[in-house]
């Protein structure tokens, strides 16, 4: 039993991809502009509809790692890839994520 309790606030937005941006290049992939734009409008909409619920950085994580499994299957397709198509998540991935399943 605890008798004393942490509160911390809730990442913002802008934070979420923040650090978004900041596993992603730790993983050795980067967000293009739109990705990352999206990402944006994702997380204001996430943010805004919060719940008590709500783990903003576990909700980082896996949406950062549907973004890189969309990006693998696309990237599937190609018939020649280039390192920065290894590398790089675009909006496509990103549109493909089904925040439902979170």
């Amino acid at each position: 039993r605890f008798t004393n309790y942490f509160h911390f606030e809730d990442y913002t937005a802008r934070q979420m991809l923040e650090i978004t941006a900041m596993m992603s290049e730790k993983s050795g992939y980067k967000l293009d502009e739109g990705a990352l734009q999206l990402l944006l409008e994702v997380f204001n909409n996430l943010y805004n509809n919060r719940d008590q619920n709500f783990g903003n950085a576990r909700t980082v994580r896996n949406i950062l790692y549907k973004a890189i499994g969309n990006q693998e299957e696309r990237i599937l397709t190609l018939s020649s890839t280039s390192d920065e198509d290894l590398m790089t998540v675009i909006i496509d991935d990103v549109e493909k994520i089904n925040l439902k399943e979170l």
